[in-house]
């Protein structure tokens, strides 16, 4: 059972860690991706793969924890698509976040679709259903 002071003020969330996104707890909070992603950047976040720990605080603030330079790792990228360079076919092998769900995923050069294969299988499923 949940103390009083929960149920009154709530917890704080960890919605980032290790840059991954947490798109369970995000969705159950009262903050659009978009507004959430707006904080980070005003924080000076263009990618996920920097904030090693992001929680939102029962005030609505985000407390954002980085990584330190040589330990920034692949991920999503949160910049306004008119700040950077978007590409239709995956430009070199390396690891990219998933456009849909922020899993990191390695791609091969010349593939088609920055998604992963459960974000595929989804849309797959919306498709023939």
């Amino acid at each position: 059972m949940k103390n009083w002071e929960d149920l009154l003020e709530g917890k704080p969330v960890v919605i980032i860690e290790d840059g991954e996104l947490a798109w369970s707890k995000l969705n159950n909070s009262n903050m659009t991706e978009f507004e959430f992603f707006m904080e980070l950047r005003l924080r000076g976040v263009e990618q996920l793969g920097q904030v090693r720990l992001a929680i939102l605080e029962t005030n609505g603030q985000i407390s954002v924890y980085f990584f330190e330079d040589d330990k920034v790792k692949p991920g999503l990228l949160i910049l306004p698509s008119d700040c950077t360079q978007r590409y239709k076919v995956v430009p070199e092998s390396a690891d990219y976040a998933c456009i849909r769900c922020s899993e990191i995923i390695h791609m091969n050069a010349g593939e088609k679709t920055i998604m992963s294969a459960l974000c595929k299988s989804r849309m797959d499923e919306g498709k023939s259903g």
